[in-house]
Order: C-alpha cells, then sequence, then structure tokens
C-alpha cells in the first residue's frame, strides 16, 4: 500500500489541479454568458434562431464542462490529501504494525578478564577450593593445540601431587567480567599456573625454589561438530 510514501510532485500536483479547476470555471462562465446571451437573443428576434440554438448548445456545454472539472480536480486533490490507499481498504485488510520482541544476544566480555590470582587474595582460598573454581570453569574445556592433556587429567595431577593453583586466566560471557564469573565464552581459552614447593631431592642439587608449571585449555565454538 501507499501510505507512509510521498512521491515528489504531489504537492504541485495538487496546485495545477487547483488552477485548472479555477480557470475551468471562469472559461465556463464566460461561455455559458454568450450562449445565453445568444439564446436570449434568438428568443427575442435579434438574432437567428440558428444562432439561438447554438447559444442553447454552448449554455449546456458550459454547465457539462464545469462539472468534468470540477469532479476530476476533486479527485485529484482528494487523492493527494489522503496519500495512499489503505483508507480504502476494509480496517482488517490494512497493514499492521508488528512488533517483534528478541532477547539481548549474550555478551561477551573483553579477552582474559575473568582473572584470579589467588595467593594475592585478601582471603587466601584453600586448595581444594581452587580446584573447584578451576572445575566450573574449565567445565567443557578441550586441549589446546597438540595438546593430549585434559581437563580431567589436570585434575588428577593436582589431587596426586603438592601442586596448587596460583594464577587463572579465562574470559567469562558477560554480563559480570571479573573472575567471579565463572562461565566460559566459547572459542576462548583458559590459562593455569600450578606452584609445586621444590622436593627433598632437588632441594639437595640446590633447586630449593617452587617450581611453576601449568595447563592451557580452549572451549569449543558454539557450532563445532
Amino acid at each position: 500500500m501507499l501510505d507512509g510514501i510521498d512521491p515528489e510532485g504531489l504537492g504541485a500536483l495538487n496546485n495545477v489541479a487547483e488552477m485548472a479547476l479555477g480557470t475551468g470555471i471562469v472559461a465556463a462562465a464566460i461561455a455559458a454568458t454568450l450562449g445565453v446571451y445568444l439564446w436570449l437573443g434568438g428568443k427575442l428576434g435579434k438574432f437567428s434562431g440558428d444562432k439561438s440554438a447554438k447559444g442553447l448548445n454552448a449554455m449546456w456545454l458550459a454547465c457539462l464542462g464545469v462539472t468534468f472539472i470540477c469532479s476530476v480536480s476533486g479527485a485529484i486533490s482528494w487523492g493527494v490529501q489522503i496519500g495512499g490507499t489503505d483508507r480504502l481498504m476494509p480496517e482488517a485488510a490494512r497493514p499492521q504494525n508488528i512488533t517483534v520482541n528478541r532477547e539481548a544476544p549474550v555478551s561477551t566480555c573483553a579477552q582474559n578478564t575473568g582473572v584470579r590470582k589467588f595467593e594475592l587474595e585478601d582471603d587466601v582460598l584453600s586448595h581444594n577450593e581452587r580446584v573447584e573454581i578451576f572445575k566450573n570453569v574449565a567445565a567443557g574445556a578441550e586441549p589446546l593445540g597438540r595438546s593430549h592433556i585434559t581437563v580431567a587429567d589436570a585434575l588428577a595431577s593436582l589431587s596426586e601431587t603438592e601442586a596448587t593453583i596460583t594464577n587463572l586466566t579465562w574470559t567469562p560471557v558477560g554480563p559480570g567480567c571479573d573472575g567471579t564469573n565463572f562461565s566460559t565464552a566459547p572459542g576462548t581459552e583458559i590459562s593455569l599456573t600450578t606452584q609445586e614447593d621444590a622436593s627433598a631431592a632437588d632441594q639437595a642439587i640446590g633447586a630449593g625454589g617452587p617450581r611453576a608449571s601449568g595447563y592451557r585449555f580452549e572451549v569449543p565454538e558454539e557450532n563445532a561438530e
């Protein structure tokens, strides 16, 4: 339908229709006046009967011309004003405004905004509490690249050795882009750093400092098969 469409030239068309109406009425009035004059002149004997008949015809033609011009001009003006065809249709058949409410898409936080540096936190968590956070974050994660170490392997190592988690980094799914949001965005990586005190054998050879190690995993894309 044409509602809401405003083609160029509608205003000019309306003006032309009004001017044509005015000009037509003036011309018809002049023709009608001449026709009446000739017709009356014929009736009163001033002119011949032929001129009287022509005057009568001119008068009727002027009336028909005015009627036609008024009809056409009125139709043009009305069509321009309504601006479309929707008003001519039954209400049930007119286009309807339909609003679709969609849920806001889940936004992904900036890269690696989920960070836990356990040794620097005010309330230092225990080993088991750190492992539990890692389990929540890494749920569904897979080995990164050519690595064959799975999340289950890392959890087994953490339970069988004296190593503890010091740093954990991931990219959560917003809102809540910090280390308290344990969700992980698809297609991102998880980085885990562990630390283990030197064994007696290491201390014997002079390697007395703690040993650092780590794991990296990736969260599959949502459309990955």
